[in-house]
């Protein structure tokens, strides 16, 4: 009988360790479970924090990099407004420019016939340069 003794008690410890084995697993399992949860939503509100910077951060490029790109075209359309004014003056300008040859020549003709000789034409050295 004292086998047979030793063999229950022995049966008994294994089944009571098993029951604390099990019993402190659920207990570990049942603490982890709302710590991972917790980590994971720690994890997400980090993730949408980072994530919120970056387009706030692109927001703010992107608004400068308009800004600038409007700044540029504007004064690309006064710059070529401009470029517009200055051909229409110096189209002006050579007119009268072959106006003034026209009539210079025809009063060099006049005081030849007249039987006078016309003052010979000097260009000024400064606009040789140009």
């Amino acid at each position: 009988m004292d086998a047979s003794n030793d063999l229950t008690l022995s049966a008994i410890v294994s089944i009571i360790s098993a029951i604390v084995t099990v019993i402190g697993a659920s207990v570990a399992i049942y603490k982890v479970k709302p710590e991972r949860r917790k980590l994971e939503a720690d994890s997400s509100a980090s993730l949408a924090d980072a994530a919120e910077s970056v387009a706030s951060g692109a927001k703010i490029s992107n608004e400068l990099l308009l800004t600038r790109i409007q700044e540029l075209e504007e004064r690309e359309n006064k710059r070529s407004a401009d470029f517009s004014d200055l051909k229409k003056r110096f189209e002006v300008v050579l007119t009268e420019l072959a106006d003034y040859k026209d009539w210079t020549r025809r009063l060099v003709h006049q005081i030849k016939s007249l039987g006078h000789e016309p003052v010979s034409f000097k260009p000024k050295k400064e606009a040789a340069k140009v």
